[in-house]
């Protein structure tokens, strides 16, 4: 082979630089994608983890509440972030939540609250949602928003995360004989940008 034809087969300077520029372009592009699907990914997996936080809280809350004493409630502290109520309970073993005189016989206590003295010991407090009942304690939440945003005399209210609602992580409101009962989870981005899932529900406790 010539040298002629060996120039002819060879790359100039200025094509490799071409070449490696296009090739940097194409995996910057490759790489920018990667990173978009995986924001979403993490995104949505936050979402749905935080949506079923809060709806697994509800769950387990609403059935017992429902069942509550309407008198056991502590409706002269609402509203307010702690809730407290007696769930009816056979307590003398007849088969029967009423005593031989016709009473309803009610059970331990049962207090809904952020579990800000950690009383199931697993390290998590302000974060958490718990059901406390005599010495059983349930975790009905994680990723509960805090700190709670509050409200001001006027109506307005401090919105730290700029999404245009009251977050205040678990808090419930009193009408007549309704409870409406809030609880505000939330997810963090990759990006550290945090949004809120809320969910309510309203509840009359049926027994008097």
């Amino acid at each position: 082979m010539s040298p002629t034809n060996q120039y002819k087969l060879g790359m100039t300077l200025i094509e490799i630089t071409m070449t490696v520029g296009l090739m940097v372009i194409v995996m910057g592009a490759l790489f920018s994608l990667s990173l978009g699907i995986s924001d979403t990914v993490q995104n949505y997996s936050a979402t749905a983890t935080a949506t079923d936080e809060a709806r697994r809280a509800l769950t387990i809350l609403v059935p017992r509440l429902s069942q509550a004493s309407r008198q056991t409630v502590n409706w002269n502290e609402l509203p307010g972030s702690v809730l407290r109520f007696r769930m009816p309970a056979d307590l003398d073993g007849n088969g029967s939540c009423v005593d031989v005189a016709g009473n309803l016989e009610l059970g331990d206590v049962v207090t809904i609250q952020r579990d800000t003295q950690d009383a199931n010991g697993d390290g998590l407090t302000d974060n958490q949602l718990v059901m406390i009942q005599g010495n059983n304690v349930t975790v009905l939440a994680n990723h509960l928003f805090n700190p709670p945003e509050s409200a001001n005399p006027d109506g307005s209210f401090n919105d730290t995360n700029g999404n245009g609602r009251l977050d205040r992580g678990f808090f419930v409101t009193a009408q007549n004989n309704t409870l409406q009962i809030f609880i505000d989870t939330f997810g963090e981005s990759r990006r550290g940008h945090q949004f809120v899932i809320n969910v309510d529900e309203r509840v009359i406790p049926r027994n008097p």
